[in-house]
């Protein structure tokens, strides 16, 4: 028990050096700032009393300022006495009107009058005579040719990577072995019928309402002629 209450005082002890050592140590920071307080109180006391000194010096070199103006303006500026200049009369030279400097116009003589008779009679204008326009020569643009035989049908559609038209037949029929003549704008080719094809199948005889498939040599188009020759 003594050891504990020993070490309890020691603690103490020790306690109130450490708030002692900081109260050491705040103290010179206090007046610190109560003397730089003092010295700005003291530096606006001085300054205030400089002005007050230099006030009064202030006006009155005003005063005397104004007074010597004062002295200036009550002499009255010399009058310069002004000629009268009297003013000069224009004088207007007297001209005589233009119609008197002017000279007047000889009178022309009288000019004979033309009876009707005497008027001379317009000249017709001789007929101008145009050559003919004649067109400039250019590419000569073929025509649709001219189909021979019976028509059979029409064109619906191509296709070009098996050369193969469909064609709508309308009048007649097709046979195996017949000859075609499809003609168009730009189209003019004769064709054997080697093979007929309806929905994938081979047909001998082509008839009207059937829509089948030919192929043939060269490229053919849609709405394109179909005879039989």
């Amino acid at each position: 028990m003594a050891a504990r209450r020993k070490k309890a005082a020691r603690k103490k002890a020790a306690r109130k050096k450490v708030s002692r050592k900081k109260a050491s140590r705040k103290k010179p920071t206090r007046k610190k700032a109560a003397r730089k307080k003092a010295s700005r109180k003291k530096t606006a006391r001085k300054k205030k009393a400089a002005r007050k000194k230099a006030g009064p010096k202030k006006t009155a070199r005003k005063k005397k300022a104004t007074g010597k103006k004062a002295g200036r303006k009550k002499t009255a500026p010399k009058k310069t006495a002004r000629k009268q200049t009297t003013p000069k009369k224009a004088v207007r030279a007297r001209t005589a009107p233009l119609s008197a400097t002017l000279p007047t116009a000889p009178a022309l003589p009288p000019q004979p009058t033309r009876t009707p008779a005497e008027t001379p009679s317009p000249v017709a204008a001789a007929p101008v005579m145009s050559r003919p326009t004649v067109p400039a020569a250019g590419p000569v643009t073929p025509g649709p040719t001219m189909p021979s035989g019976t028509r059979v049908g029409v064109v619906t559609h191509f296709y070009s990577n098996v050369n193969a038209a469909i064609i709508d037949v309308q009048a007649g029929e097709i046979k195996v072995g017949d000859v075609l003549h499809f003609t168009g704008h730009t189209t003019d080719l004769r064709v054997r019928v080697g093979r007929i094809e309806l929905d994938h199948e081979s047909i001998s005889v082509a008839h009207v309402g059937q829509v089948v498939g030919i192929q043939v040599s060269d490229r053919v188009r849609e709405h394109d002629q179909v005879h039989k020759l």
